[in-house]
């Protein structure tokens, strides 16, 4: 499992040592290679119980996240995530790492 996703990772960075100014669709060709090996990677994890935290539309819970910044926003309600930093990661129930959130502050 870990060997699939070495030789993944050896194609984009192979092209980016052999073109150091690569175009717009060989951009895009590295993003996919990369995105690819990305769900390979959360595919392995999977198999051994570790399954990202989710925080698409979470309110604040110090359990599963630390908050690593505040920034100012009316926009957007105390208690709510606007940013992730870092991804947290559970193995089976237990938080294995809590995620690095940005949280709202008021302009004051």
């Amino acid at each position: 499992e870990l060997l699939e996703l070495f030789d993944a990772l050896e194609f984009p960075i192979n092209y980016i040592t052999n073109h150091p100014e690569p175009d717009r669709r060989a951009w895009i060709q590295l993003r996919k290679s990369l995105e690819s090996v990305q769900r390979k990677f959360y595919t392995v994890l999977s198999e051994h119980q570790v399954q990202p935290i989710e925080v698409q539309g979470s309110e604040l819970d110090f359990t599963k996240y630390q908050v690593v910044d505040r920034v100012v926003s009316d926009d957007s309600e105390p208690g709510t995530i606007v940013e992730v930093v870092r991804k947290g990661f559970y193995f089976g129930d237990k938080v294995l790492r809590p995620a690095q959130v940005v949280v709202p502050k008021r302009d004051r």
